[in-house]
């Protein structure tokens, strides 16, 4: 796989933490045999500029996740949050092969670095 990927971050106040939707995938580059996009949903608080969330039950456009999903495999997903955007890390395992949302987000409307 290779090409440069696009996926969106999400961030949206939800309770007394922070709602996290990430939405992207492979590499228009890949061709027709790569994965298709993934989709993760999760929630968790501030602590200083990292939102630790725990990825919660969602049902979404291209991928759905139940409880019982993550009763056998929890995941989390971390952000880091920068002046330029975030830095996204995850152990999320439902996205298929070649679809990654971890990396680098600029802030929207932000010039890249």
């Amino acid at each position: 796989m290779q090409g440069e990927r696009r996926a969106t971050l999400i961030l949206a106040p939800a309770g007394a933490g922070w709602r996290v939707s990430l939405k992207g995938g492979s590499s228009p580059t890949d061709g027709a045999g790569a994965a298709a996009d993934c989709e993760i949903e999760a929630e968790g608080p501030l602590n200083g500029r990292t939102i630790d969330a725990r990825v919660v039950p969602f049902e979404g456009t291209n991928l759905s996740v139940s409880a019982q999903d993550l009763a056998a495999r929890p995941a989390g997903v971390k952000v880091d949050l920068t002046p330029q955007g975030a830095i996204v890390s995850t152990d999320f395992q439902g996205c298929g092969v070649g679809a990654d949302v971890t990396g680098r987000y600029a802030r929207a409307g932000a010039t890249p670095s």
